[in-house]
C-alpha cells in the first residue's frame, strides 16, 4: 500500500484480488495473510476496452489524483501536462468519455497556468 502510494486498503485489496482471479497469485486459506506467487508469466488477452464500473470509479478517481497533484504543485512543467493529456486520452479510448470530459476544463486551467 505504502509503496504504491495508495491511501486506501480496498484499493489493495481490489488488486491483489485480481491477481488471485488471473492465476499471478494463490491465498492460502488456512493462513492469515499468506499470498504465494504462482510463476504465472503469460498476461492474459485483452479483448475490448470495457470496464466494470467499479474499475471505472478507481480509474476516474486515480485520474483526479493526478489532476490534484499538478494543481496544487508550485512547478507545474509541460512534461506534467502532457502526462495528464494522455491520461484524458486514455479515458476516451476507455469509451470514458463524459469522464474525460469533465476534466478538459481542468487541463485548460492548467495549461493557463503554465503559461502564466
Amino acid at each position: 500500500m505504502a509503496a504504491l502510494n495508495y491511501t486506501s486498503v480496498a484499493t489493495v485489496a481490489l488488486h491483489v484480488n485480481s491477481l488471485i482471479k488471473r492465476g499471478h497469485l494463490i491465498k492460502r486459506f488456512k493462513s492469515a495473510r499468506s499470498l504465494e506467487v504462482t510463476g504465472k508469466t503469460e498476461s492474459p488477452k485483452l479483448g475490448t476496452n470495457e470496464i466494470k464500473p467499479s474499475e471505472e470509479k478507481w480509474l476516474v478517481e486515480k485520474v483526479d489524483y493526478f489532476f490534484r497533484q499538478a494543481e496544487g504543485s508550485s512547478n507545474l512543467n509541460q512534461s506534467s501536462l502532457d502526462g495528464l493529456y494522455v491520461l484524458v486520452g486514455a479515458l476516451k479510448v476507455l469509451g470514458l468519455d463524459g469522464a474525460a470530459q469533465s476534466f478538459i476544463e481542468r487541463l485548460g486551467g492548467l495549461r493557463k497556468k503554465l503559461a502564466a
